[in-house]
């Protein structure tokens, strides 16, 4: 517990500066890459009492999963749905706390291998629509500043056709 504890908060403030310079992507695949990798090992690992230092550097590794998918989670919450917040985030609540009672009630019935191809199909599956809502969040952000700047282009020209047409002829008759 203790390097799960020393990894996940040293993940979240390096996958924090990073997911700031736009690789938020990036963070996300990282973290998938952890928590695969950990349940392909524990796929092929055959525990014995002198294993401790693979045991902990597993937990460590775990610990930088989780300080990807956390923070990462709320941040993304926070741009996908800002208009309503606070029903965005009971939900994600509402979902974190009901994948904890599946695992633990699954967690007699099921054997361990079983359990870990879930926990890998679950994040798979979960990363691939994450990037699907990335890549349509990219499509209509995209979109949307074509669309202001095609509607700034329009005013610009609509007022330049303005100021062409307001502009009076002289009067042969005034003298300059």
């Amino acid at each position: 517990m203790v390097c799960y504890g020393i990894a996940a908060p040293l993940s979240i403030s390096v996958f924090g500066w990073i997911s700031k310079k736009k690789f938020r992507s990036l963070s996300y695949v990282v973290g998938l890459a952890a928590h695969l990798s950990i349940l392909v090992t524990m796929l092929r690992w055959k525990p014995s009492p002198d294993d401790l230092t693979a045991l902990y550097f597993m937990s460590a590794i775990w610990g930088i999963g989780y300080g990807v998918w956390y923070p990462m989670l709320y941040a993304f919450y926070s741009v996908v749905f800002q208009k309503d917040m606070e029903s965005a985030f009971s939900n994600f609540h509402l979902w974190y706390t009901a994948g904890n009672m599946v695992a633990y009630g699954w967690s007699y019935g099921l054997c361990v291998y079983v359990k870990i191809y879930l926990m890998m199909s679950v994040v798979t599956v979960g990363v691939i629509c994450y990037l699907i809502i990335e890549i349509h969040i990219f499509i209509t952000s995209k979109r949307r500043r074509t669309e202001i700047l095609y509607s700034i282009e329009d005013e610009n020209t609509q007022s330049s056709y303005n100021s062409v047409n307001s502009v009076k002829p002289i009067d042969q008759k005034t003298k300059l």
